[in-house]
């Protein structure tokens, strides 16, 4: 975060120690899993809907 010029909002800096905590407790590949399972469904569930219509 010791970047010259960046500006971090509260939300952008607070995600980036959540991955590294996670790490520390091994528990970095369920939440990868989790994180990839609502990202799709984020991204991609308007779509099916659509195609079911």
């Amino acid at each position: 975060m010791d970047i010259t010029g960046a500006r971090w909002s509260l939300t952008g800096a607070e995600t980036i120690p959540t991955p590294r905590a996670i790490n520390s407790t091994g528990h970095l590949s369920d939440y990868w899993t989790y994180r990839t399972t609502e990202e799709r469904q984020r991204n991609y569930s308007s779509t099916r809907h659509n195609q079911a219509a």
